[in-house]
C-alpha cells in the first residue's frame, strides 16, 4: 500500500479523535460549571435562612475552586466557623488564612477576613467582618488547629487579642518589640534599631537615627 495513504489515513483518525476529545471535554466543562453553580446556589441559599439575623451580604466567584464571601457579625462568628465545620454538606475542615485591613480613618477599624476550605466539595469560603481597636475576638482555634499561629501573627501585627487563645505571644517581632508593625500608624522606621555591640558581645537596642547624609533632598522626597 502507499505510505502517502497510510499518512493521510493516520491523519484523519488523529483528527477525528482529537475533535471528538475536544468536543466531550467541552460538554463536560459545562455540566461541571453548572454542578458547580447549582452547588454555590445551594451554598449560599442555605447559609443565608440559617444565618439571616447576622450574614449581611453574599459574594460568589465561578471558578475553577468555587469561591464565595460572606459579611456577618463579629458577635456570631464562631457559632457560624463551627457549623461550617459540622455540617456534613459543607464540611469546611481547613482553616488556611487570617487576613487583616486596617482601615485608620473608620470607628471599626479593623476588617478581618478568614479563609476556609472544604477539600471534599471543592469550595472555598472568605468570612469577613469589622470592629473596632477596643474589641476582641473570640478565638477559634479549638475548632482550627491552624488559627493557633494564625491568631499569633495576627496580635503580632496588628495587636488584635483573641479571648481563649491559649498560647497567644508574638511570633514574628523581637522579644520586647513596641507596637504593631502593620498598623496604618506605625512608622515605617519603627521606634528602635538594633546593632551588633563588639565589645560587650550582645544586641545593642537604640533610638532610631535617620542619617542626613545618606538621604536625598528633593521636591518630591523632601
Amino acid at each position: 500500500m502507499n505510505y502517502d495513504v497510510l499518512l493521510i489515513i493516520y491523519m484523519r483518525n488523529f483528527l477525528v479523535n482529537v475533535l471528538f476529545i475536544y468536543i466531550n471535554a467541552g460538554v463536560c466543562l459545562r455540566v461541571e460549571k453548572r454542578c458547580f453553580r447549582l452547588k454555590l446556589d445551594f451554598l449560599q441559599s442555605f447559609l443565608s435562612t440559617t444565618f439571616q439575623a447576622y450574614v449581611h451580604a453574599f459574594i460568589t466567584y465561578q471558578s475553577r475552586i468555587m469561591e464565595l464571601w460572606v459579611i456577618l457579625e463579629q458577635k456570631t462568628f464562631k457559632k457560624f466557623s463551627l457549623f461550617i465545620k459540622k455540617a456534613s454538606f459543607l464540611q469546611f475542615m481547613v482553616l488556611n488564612d487570617i487576613c487583616v485591613v486596617d482601615w485608620l480613618v473608620l470607628s471599626k477599624r479593623f476588617e478581618i477576613v478568614y479563609n476556609f476550605f472544604s477539600y471534599k466539595f471543592a469550595v472555598r469560603l472568605f468570612a469577613k467582618f469589622v470592629f473596632s481597636e477596643q474589641a476582641f475576638l473570640f478565638s477559634i482555634s479549638d475548632y482550627f488547629k491552624s488559627a493557633l499561629w494564625l491568631e499569633r501573627e495576627v496580635w503580632d501585627m496588628f495587636g488584635v487579642f483573641f479571648f481563649q487563645n491559649p498560647d497567644l505571644r508574638r511570633i514574628l517581632t523581637d522579644y520586647g518589640f513596641e507596637g504593631y508593625p502593620l498598623r496604618k500608624d506605625f512608622p515605617l522606621t519603627g521606634y528602635l534599631e538594633v546593632r551588633f555591640d563588639d565589645e560587650n558581645s550582645t544586641l545593642v537596642y537604640e533610638p532610631v537615627e535617620l542619617a542626613q547624609n545618606y538621604r536625598d533632598f528633593t521636591f518630591i522626597s523632601p
